[in-house]
């Protein structure tokens, strides 16, 4: 008798066997071959196949559930790859991360390993963040400034002027006050004084010479006040935070 074995074909990656027996003759009385055609042969690749076992590398008994083999996953060209992960949802990357393969088969996972601290990105985030915080410290000056000589501006006007009633003692009354003006002259600080508000009998008294960027434009103003204790009220020039008293002697006032 002769008989012809299943002959591998190879399609792909899969080999597949055809197991189809032709009988071209039989002596009569001959042991049947029918079994025989019906058992797979030996996988190529592996050793140890017999009759109802598998393989030494995968030893298990026949209708027994295998376990779920490993197949050879062969890599795939960068734009597959990236076609296919195009239409997926961006998750953020955790520790154990979830990856699903391209041929669909059953998700697998695998160990990332742990984000390390990166001071470089820390310090650069820091001085960002210090250079903002001096850029709007700056801004926030200027726009003070500017705010203050508005309303100076507006206040005082240009050379700086301030005006005030008060009566003082002398050729004046509570119906006629002494007009009294303080001007920051060019950084000069001046008094003029109109005894009752007469031009004709007008005082000036001279202040201190202001020095320094911007002094020009500080006002100048004036209060009333008894600083000795005489019983008539003395002249304070306010410039700033500072304060000169001029004493009042009955007539006019004095520097002390």
């Amino acid at each position: 008798m002769k008989e012809q074995h299943g002959v591998p074909l190879f399609t792909g990656d899969v080999i597949r066997f055809d197991h189809s027996r032709t009988a071209t003759t039989a002596q009569p009385g001959g042991p049947s071959t029918s079994n025989r055609s019906r058992t797979p042969p030996a996988s190529i690749p592996r050793a140890g196949h017999s009759l109802h076992h598998h393989p030494e590398d995968t030893p298990f008994l026949t209708g027994e559930v295998p376990p779920r083999a490993a197949r050879y996953q062969r890599p795939y060209p960068p734009a597959l790859a990236d076609a296919d992960y195009a239409d997926e949802p961006r998750r953020e990357r955790t520790h154990t991360t979830t990856i699903r393969r391209l041929d669909r088969n059953p998700l697998e996972t695998r160990q990332l390993p742990d984000r390390r601290f990166d001071a470089g990105r820390l310090l650069i985030v820091v001085g960002v963040a210090l250079l903002i915080m001096l850029l709007g410290w700056m801004a926030l000056s200027w726009l003070g400034s500017w705010w203050t000589i508005q309303t100076n501006d507006w206040t005082y006007g240009r050379p700086r002027t301030f005006q005030t009633d008060a009566v003082v003692g002398y050729h004046d009354s509570p119906g006629h006050p002494s007009h009294f003006l303080a001007l920051n002259l060019h950084r000069q600080v001046l008094v003029i004084e109109l005894p009752g508000g007469d031009p004709s009998k007008a005082l000036i008294y001279t202040g201190p010479t202001l020095v320094g960027d911007g002094q020009d434009l500080t006002p100048v103003t004036l209060t009333f006040v008894d600083v000795n204790g005489d019983g008539k009220p003395d002249m304070e020039i306010h410039i700033l935070d500072q304060v000169i008293v001029f004493h009042n002697t009955g007539t006019k006032f004095v520097a002390p």
